[in-house]
């Protein structure tokens, strides 16, 4: 539900589902580029693939955690390197209309 308020940004409150994914791609069909913030990386996938169904003309990129410590004598998975360079090059030429990242303390 989006409640009216004084602020410039809507706020959306009551969201269930795949509420939010919706929300969230009306919004970046009319404001992009758009930068999505999740908890974990099972909440940044569900995000992307649900945003591409509701609207498959928007260009969503997951940005995909390293999945190392950073105290690790090992590096991450060569994919996960080429992912993250492939994003961020997205990212970069402007030819990403929606990017989520997983928030890492």
């Amino acid at each position: 539900m989006l409640l009216q308020s004084t602020h410039t940004r809507p706020r959306y409150t009551q969201l269930h589902g795949s509420s939010d994914a919706l929300a969230l791609a009306q919004y970046a069909e009319k404001n992009s580029p758009l930068v999505v913030i999740t908890a974990n990386a099972q909440e940044a996938q569900r995000l992307v693939d649900e945003i591409q169904f509701f609207a498959p003309e928007l260009k969503v990129h997951l940005l995909p955690d390293w999945e190392t410590l950073p105290y690790d004598h090992f590096s991450p998975h060569q994919d996960l390197i080429s992912e993250r360079l492939a994003t961020l090059y997205h990212v970069r030429s402007q030819s990403c209309d929606v990017l989520v990242v997983r928030w890492c303390q």
